[in-house]
């Protein structure tokens, strides 16, 4: 959930900065430029935590053959999945957005990625929460990714 009336703090990653919850708590994972987690549920510490997984490469590919790529390994990846929508972004910069739905043991995981293009560098922004907070945290999935600002760098 978010209020997209506050300024959420800013935060600067190699090519790309962007606005999440202060109480979100980011971790250290090998291979993603950022992994950020939202608060553990005091009743139940081992429930799954909603979360956003940020990965950037350098890419050649189109934003259709890197949205088409997305989606083949969501269904080639993960069980049980559902595709729910491939859609375009609007931006300044060439984007999808994608939903989708897979099992993870006995726990329903709603996704939504956007996958952004810009000057050769392929961005995805992951978000992930169960089916059941999908209403408390799809609004704020797209309040992340509308708050991207590419660096120099990374245009």
């Amino acid at each position: 959930m978010t209020d997209q009336t506050v300024q959420h703090p800013l935060i600067q990653l190699q090519h790309l900065s962007l606005r999440v919850p202060a109480e979100w708590e980011r971790l250290d994972v090998t291979g993603t430029e950022m992994v950020i987690a939202g608060p553990e549920a005091a009743a139940d510490p081992q429930q799954f935590r909603p979360n956003l997984v940020v990965l950037s490469e350098p890419s050649g590919a189109s934003i259709q053959q890197l949205s088409t790529r997305a989606m083949a390994s969501a269904m080639g990846d993960a069980t049980s999945t559902y595709m729910v929508s491939c859609d375009l972004w609007t931006g300044d910069f060439p984007a999808r957005r994608l939903e989708f739905t897979h099992r993870v043991d006995s726990l329903l995981v709603d996704v939504i990625k956007h996958i952004f293009l810009v000057s050769g560098r392929a961005v995805e922004l992951t978000f992930s929460c169960l089916v059941g907070q999908r209403s408390a945290y799809a609004q704020l999935a797209d309040y992340i990714a509308s708050s991207v600002e590419f660096t120099e760098e990374g245009r």
